[in-house]
């Protein structure tokens, strides 16, 4: 029997900085790439990002719970989904091309995870 987690996939972000470079319809396209790859992990249960916006508006979920702590904020949310692992992160302008930097976020022990 294959045991499976559940994993948050979060939206994906650009810094203020690369407004011009990278827009939001660009990281909703990379959010779903890496969704998507998540998908196709026989353990992973994922929450897509698009889920998550449904149940809760994030910065509203953040005021409510009290959140200063972005660590804090995955873990509230992590826990409101039932799962034990978030993914997120950002997008950044190298030369021509866009690097995505992704971080784990295990709600366990509140820290990064790998």
């Amino acid at each position: 029997m294959l045991l499976r987690t559940t994993l948050v996939a979060l939206m994906m972000t650009s810094t203020t900085a690369l407004a011009a470079t990278v827009d939001e319809n660009d990281t909703r396209l990379l959010t779903s790439m890496v969704t998507a790859a998540l998908s196709r992990q026989a353990q992973l249960d994922v929450v897509a990002a698009e889920d998550v916006r449904r149940q809760m508006a994030l910065e509203v979920e953040r005021q409510t719970a009290g959140c200063d702590d972005e660590r804090a904020c995955i873990a509230e949310i992590t826990e409101a989904l039932g799962a034990r692992y978030a993914v997120f992160g950002d997008a950044t302008p190298v030369d021509d091309e866009v690097a995505l930097t992704l971080n784990l976020f295990d709600k366990q022990t509140s820290s990064a995870a790998g």
